[in-house]
This record gives structure tokens, sequence and C-alpha cells, in this order.
């Protein structure tokens, strides 16, 4: 599946119209045609805000096709990711977290 193909899939899942898409994408309705069309490739600024509009698409599988996992979220996060990382570094601790939101909020953890 190329790049355009994927553009294709999101506008489809999203069940909006093209001009509803584009709009919320804040492009030219042409510049969405030329994409789905294969006329142009998107730039990597559309790919961010399809990204950012709907982040359930990952930027790998937006720019590359691949299939990646979203994060789970903070409250069932795996602790055997910090227990590999404190053991691969002994003397290392974590101390700090910050989750970053996609409202442009974060929260920080300290330990």
């Amino acid at each position: 599946m190329v790049i355009k193909d994927r553009v294709q899939k999101i506008l489809n899942a999203s069940g909006l119209s093209a001009s509803e898409f584009s709009k919320k994408l804040n492009i030219q309705r042409s510049r969405l045609s030329h994409i789905l069309s294969g006329r142009n490739k998107p730039t990597l600024e559309i790919i961010v805000r399809i990204n950012k509009n709907f982040p359930k698409y990952t930027l790998d599988w937006l720019i590359n096709g691949l299939e990646t996992p979203l994060p789970d979220p903070v409250t069932s996060y795996d602790k055997n990711v910090i227990d590999k990382k404190i053991s691969n570094d002994s003397k290392k601790k974590i101390n700090k977290i910050i989750l970053f939101y996609d409202d442009e909020t974060f929260e920080t953890f300290e330990k």
C-alpha cells in the first residue's frame, strides 16, 4: 500500500467528505485531490497534520506503512520496561517521567 492509499483509508474511515477532511487538515481541497490521485505526495507537514487529527494512525504507518502498536495508557504502563531499563544499568535509577498529551498539556511523575 502506497501513501496515497493510506491517506484514502484514513479518509474513508473518518466518515468525512473529502471537503470536510481537507478543512480538518487546513489544506485546499485540490491539494487533497492531488494526493489521492497520486499526482503529488503529501508533504511532511500534511502527514503530521493527519497524525495530529487522527492519532490512532502512527507516523510510522503513515510514512512507511509499518504497523506499530499504540502505547498503552499510563495506568497500564508495562512495569517490565522500567525494570528492564533499571537492570541494564543498575547505577541509574528513574526519578522523573514526563507525559505529553495531544492537547499540549503534560504531567510529571517524580520519585
